[in-house]
């Protein structure tokens, strides 16, 4: 049925439904949302869709996907995405995260968490998305040292980085996310159940007294 559809279609959603089978690549070169997210879909996520020059939204949580995210998010050499929210929580994905953030300059929201996703979190991932507002990588199994926020993230207001096996010191990772808050915008770090260690007053404190400061932060369990 997917490979039947129109070559023009701009929004695919079929959310909720109880459909099988792989996720084809679509033909439409205008497809600019996907949402199948909570069915019973198999197999691997091609590049080619999550690479579609067209491709804002994708959501493909709550599946039964496996493998490994595509290499350069599966966006070809020499080119960027214009992909702005990537949703693929609760499935079995696998692997490593994509280092190329470069090629997501108009990214604003990732939901990778509840995978089986390992290795470190790339220093790029919180250092050029600077678009990236929410950014959950929460019940994973990914470890190495916690990377900087980088000082042109001024847009970040929700990490959630929980229930892995994150390490080392937390001190001044935040304190560039901190200065950027908005009171009227709600702002969370979840580092909580991870295996974090040392001296936490002074972080905590710069992080959650004064102006501006972060609403939500949570570093229990470790």
């Amino acid at each position: 049925v997917f490979t039947e559809l129109a070559d023009h279609m701009e929004e695919f959603k079929m959310a909720h439904n109880f459909l099988t089978g792989t996720v084809p690549c679509f033909a439409s070169t205008q497809l600019e949302a996907l949402e199948v997210d909570f069915n019973m879909l198999s197999g691997e996520i091609p590049a080619c869709l999550l690479g579609k020059p067209s491709m804002e939204e994708l959501k493909l949580s709550n599946n039964f996907l496996g493998g490994e995210l595509p290499a350069r998010w599966g966006v070809p050499p020499g080119e960027t995405s214009n992909l702005v929210k990537l949703e693929i929580k609760n499935t079995q994905l696998r692997g490593v995260l994509p280092v190329d953030m470069d090629v997501l300059p108009r990214i604003v929201q990732i939901d990778l968490s509840q995978n089986h996703l390992s290795g470190p979190i790339p220093d790029s991932m919180l250092s050029e998305p600077t678009s990236l507002y929410k950014l959950v990588l929460s019940h994973n199994e990914l470890s190495g040292t916690l990377p900087q926020v980088g000082s042109e993230m001024s847009q970040l207001n929700i990490l959630r980085l929980d229930n892995n096996h994150i390490y080392g010191l937390v001190s001044a990772q935040f304190d560039f996310m901190r200065d950027h808050q908005k009171d009227e915008i709600e702002s969370r770090i979840s580092l909580q159940s991870n295996s974090f260690s040392g001296p936490l007053p002074r972080a905590v404190a710069s992080l959650t007294l004064g102006e501006p400061y972060i609403h939500h932060f949570d570093i229990s369990d470790n």
